[in-house]
């Protein structure tokens, strides 16, 4: 049973799960415009979040690079991390070595 808040020009602006200050007018969970709203809201979320995950990948080269980058400089030692994350960068460092070889590979062919 949802209570909203409404903005100066009455439009929805915020839902609560029971009455407030704020919130006392009392709308069905299915109302059309409750649903319009919670829409929106989703949508103004899913933008950034999106872009979040866009970037994951980048981030996650960047953040390998990094660990290379100071294991080198011994600033860490392999020994510091645990054997999962031992195994989970080895694996990567593996598919990537496999991957740029058949990049290599393909490029002799051409």
């Amino acid at each position: 049973m949802p209570y909203v808040a409404r903005a100066a020009n009455g439009a929805i602006a915020a839902v609560f799960p029971r009455e407030a200050p704020d919130a006392r007018e009392h709308l069905a969970a299915n109302a059309p415009e409750l649903e319009t709203f919670l829409q929106s809201r989703l949508d103004a979320m899913a933008a950034p979040r999106e872009h979040l995950e866009a970037t994951d990948h980048d981030m996650a080269r960047l953040l390998e690079d990094l660990v290379d980058v100071l294991l080198g400089k011994g600033v860490l030692a392999w020994q510091d991390f645990a054997p999962q994350a031992q195994r989970k960068l080895l694996f990567r460092k593996d598919l990537r070595w496999h991957l740029q070889r058949r990049a290599a590979d393909d490029a002799k062919r051409l």
